[in-house]
């Protein structure tokens, strides 16, 4: 089962990291504020920033939501602008393949 960790940009202009095993739904449970986090009930999510699928499984999409949390914003804000470089920043290895997804919700409709 294919799980995915994603980067949300907020109202507020922070950005929330999560994971899932469906984009989709979980992108409008945030912006309909019915679950989640705290974070994304304060401030509503503008769009899908980023988001990589991984094959791999939770274990390792839960490693990448929190490398991407220990971040600064500077390496946020590099990550967003470029998701590949996600690639090259982990030091993690990965049993299962490791997709990216970089913009909105349309990316996730054939992926």
């Amino acid at each position: 089962m294919a799980v995915w960790v994603y980067m949300l940009e907020l109202e507020n202009g922070h950005y929330y990291t999560g994971w899932t095993t469906d984009p989709v739904r979980r992108f409008k449970e945030h912006v309909n504020r019915r679950k989640g986090a705290s974070a994304t009930r304060i401030s509503k999510p503008r769009h899908i920033a980023a988001c990589w699928k991984i094959e791999g499984g939770k274990s390792e999409a839960l490693r990448v939501e929190a490398y991407i949390k220990k971040q600064k914003r500077i390496e946020k804000e590099r990550i967003v602008a470029k998701p590949e470089a996600l690639l090259n920043s982990l030091k993690i290895s990965f049993e299962g393949s490791f997709s990216i997804y970089p913009g909105g919700i349309a990316d996730f409709k054939n992926g």
